[in-house]
């Protein structure tokens, strides 16, 4: 039990009972979705949506990107402390749940944007936001490992304009290898019609490449070979000898010309 996050709990059921769609959360410390789903809930209050919902889609990233200029030092009010409470919820602390936003909120936003791999300038952002008020995780979690979770940070870093901001927990999962194909689209130059599906114009695209290259797309084969379980070798974007044997020998597994 957390004495933050149930705090939290009492807060939002206190604040947001009367309120169109909300969905009371049961007071247990524990976090859990019931407490997203409550946390967002009194996000879309806040922002002005009604009624509420568990979601987080595109009618309230539309509203929440409208409010996030007034995220800065000196403001308060539920909007802040809505914030505050998700990060209690994630397992970060920003050190209050008072709605006052100082430099311990930014520190927070900082914190949760060096675990995503994205650049830590304090700045909320509308996918930030949506990876806040969400069960993703951010630290490595039993099974995952520390090489996949250095590729969702790497991808985040470098793509999630494309995506949103993935969970970062060393999991190699469906939104993980989708997240690889996006990345790939953009590196062969189609970034315009990105969409995370390896279809016919991806694969006329996918340029044919041997030992010597080098560059972002040799980085994405290293990191598909190594979630297939065919590659442990530095991630360089140094297309090797080691890399092209690895490449024939999964070729072989799947039994591809």
């Amino acid at each position: 039990m957390d004495e933050q996050v149930k705090k939290t709990q009492e807060w939002l059921n206190k604040t947001y009972k009367n309120v169109s769609g909300y969905q009371k959360v049961t007071e247990n410390g524990q976090t859990g979705w019931p407490t997203i789903y409550a946390l967002r809930e009194g996000l879309q209050h806040e922002v002005g949506i009604s009624p509420v919902a568990s979601g987080f889609g595109e009618a309230t990233e539309n509203a929440v990107s409208k409010v996030l200029g007034k995220l800065k030092n000196g403001y308060s009010g539920n909007l802040v402390k809505l914030i505050q409470g998700a990060f209690w919820a994630k397992g970060i602390s920003p050190s209050a749940l008072d709605g006052k936003y100082t430099n311990e909120t930014t520190s927070a936003i900082e914190n949760l944007q060096r675990q995503a791999g994205v650049t830590a300038d304090g700045k909320m952002t509308t996918q930030l936001m949506k990876a806040l008020f969400d069960m993703s995780a951010f630290g490595l979690v039993f099974g995952g490992t520390e090489q996949v979770r250095k590729m969702q940070q790497y991808l985040n870093g470098k793509y999630h304009k494309y995506f949103g901001i993935l969970p970062c927990d060393g999991i190699y999962q469906r939104d993980t290898n989708t997240a690889l194909i996006y990345a790939l689209q953009v590196e062969i130059g189609l970034a315009g019609s990105a969409n995370g599906v390896y279809g016919p114009g991806t694969i006329s695209a996918t340029p044919t490449l041997k030992v010597g290259a080098t560059g972002a797309v040799v980085k994405l084969i290293q990191y598909g070979l190594m979630v297939n379980g065919y590659y442990a070798g530095e991630i360089d974007g140094q297309f090797t000898t080691a890399v092209g044997n690895q490449i024939e020998a999964f070729r072989k597994f799947m039994n591809l010309p």
